[in-house]
């Protein structure tokens, strides 16, 4: 390589200040600041050499992950926890019985099943910049919707106004465009998005004293126009693939950087599985119905551990304390889990995560004093976290990159229907027996057929990445 002259590398200015995305670095471009171009064969030596020369300032992938966090926040504060605050006030004030209630929070479960594989294959076409902006937009309109209804009929509108938003953009969308930036460091960087998810239980409290303090209409006015102005400027950061501005996955060098780059790294980023390819895996099937039987008992906890904390005579405020702290739990195991499960095995580790959650809906079953709160906390709470992140990675680990969106949108399908169950069960079950114990003790039986399930999944193809 004598003789050729070191050129600098062109840089992208992207929508981060002070971020530089590499598009076409050069051959005999300096490496790691030592002034030597640099070889061929040193190219491919070792996974740590090309990660230290990758490393020149902050990989724009890690911003990616951020305003991914931030969106999972404010869609978990708002809607996926912050909900929730919404079910007594509305049902006292029409008179609704919880089976009814629970049906509007189980068709926007119907919805999201709908929309889910759609919103997929749109990801993969339209990128996520786009989906996040109408997902934003529908997110907040439904909220300004529900602070106008009269009725039934109106909360369903609304409901659904907001799912679809919250389907189109958010959580969904940030794990398939984090997926995409990463590849040995996926479920850590999926982990620490969710982690956003967990924050974002913290507004929960924010959100029933927001009801307590001014109504339920002016509270959905406000969370409404609270997403609009949060989320929008988020989507500007959102890029699909590092590819698309001129990077690698991890932040790696460029094939133009160093084209002597090993024939295997070049596989494990460009082959991957198609969605119809995926459809006919028993892998897709088994991560499908492990994740539709935990999620039956999922979503029962999300929209009913408000309501059911009050059976036991705590004030609505200090139960969304409650609501917050499960969340909160739930980052270690959203971060800690995530970690782990790049260095173990993923379903082994999805596994005892599912006997967590069982114990801690043993406890929710037997449940009839606050302090044993606690214990449920410490086994549901980091079990339901570390899930969310360990499943994104495990379909990025089976089948590769380029349709994630698509097929993460199909087993987002499979799970919300089932989601849809669970609310329905528990809001049945209070109203025949007066107590959620029945309904608990079956989400926990549901849940033990996960752990098989998702025992029985295949080792993973390695070249699909």
């Amino acid at each position: 390589m004598d003789g050729v002259t070191h050129r600098a590398a062109r840089r992208r200015t992207c929508f981060c200040p002070g971020v530089a995305i590499r598009t076409e670095p050069q051959l005999g471009e300096q490496v790691g600041g030592t002034g030597i171009a640099e070889k061929p064969e040193e190219a491919s030596t070792s996974k740590s050499s090309r990660q230290a020369t990758a490393r020149r300032g902050l990989f724009y992938g890690w911003w990616i992950v951020l305003s991914s966090g931030a969106l999972a926040c404010l869609g978990a504060g708002c809607f996926y926890y912050g909900l929730s605050a919404f079910f007594l006030p509305l049902a006292n004030q029409f008179g609704w019985s919880r089976t009814l209630t629970s049906t509007a929070f189980a068709l926007h479960r119907l919805e999201g099943g709908v929309l889910a594989p759609l919103v997929g294959f749109a990801f993969d076409r339209l990128g996520p910049r786009k989906l996040v902006t109408i997902g934003v937009l529908g997110a907040g309109g439904g909220f300004v919707v529900l602070s106008t209804i009269e009725s039934f009929a109106g909360f369903v509108a609304a409901v659904l106004l907001m799912s679809a938003g919250f389907s189109s953009g958010f959580s969904g969308v940030g794990m398939a465009t984090v997926a995409n930036w990463f590849v040995r460091k996926r479920t850590t960087a999926l982990g620490l998005l969710m982690a956003g998810a967990g924050v974002g239980g913290m507004l929960v409290p924010v959100v029933a004293w927001l009801i307590e303090v001014t109504g339920w209409r002016t509270a959905g006015l406000v969370v409404g126009v609270t997403i609009w102005v949060v989320g929008l400027p988020l989507s500007l950061v959102m890029h699909h693939r590092p590819e698309d501005v001129g990077m690698l996955p991890d932040g790696d060098l460029t094939p133009t950087a160093s084209s002597s780059r090993s024939a295997p790294d070049r596989k494990a980023h460009e082959e991957s599985a198609s969605t119809r390819q995926a459809l006919r895996s028993s892998a897709f099937w088994l991560v499908a119905i492990a994740s539709s039987l935990a999620m039956v008992a999922q979503s029962a906890v999300m929209v009913h551990l408000l309501p059911f904390i009050t059976t036991i005579g705590v004030p609505a405020t200090i139960a969304a304390s409650a609501v917050a702290g499960l969340t909160v739990v739930s980052i270690v195991g959203r971060v800690g889990f995530g970690y782990i499960g790049d260095h173990l095995s993923k379903k082994l580790v999805l596994a005892f995560l599912y006997c967590m959650q069982i114990g801690g809906l043993a406890v929710l079953a037997v449940l009839d004093d606050v302090w044993l709160l606690i214990p449920f906390l410490a086994l549901y709470a980091p079990a339901y976290g570390g899930a969310v992140p360990l499943r994104a990675s495990v379909i990025g680990e089976h089948f590769g990159r380029r349709s994630f969106g698509a097929i993460q949108g199909l087993m987002m399908g499979c799970t919300s229907l089932a989601g849809m169950l669970g609310p329905i069960l528990a809001g049945w079950s209070f109203d025949v027996t007066g107590s959620y114990s029945t309904a608990f003790w079956l989400l926990a039986a549901t849940t033990m057929l996960a752990v098989p399930t998702i025992l029985a999944m295949p080792r993973p193809d390695r070249r699909a990445r």
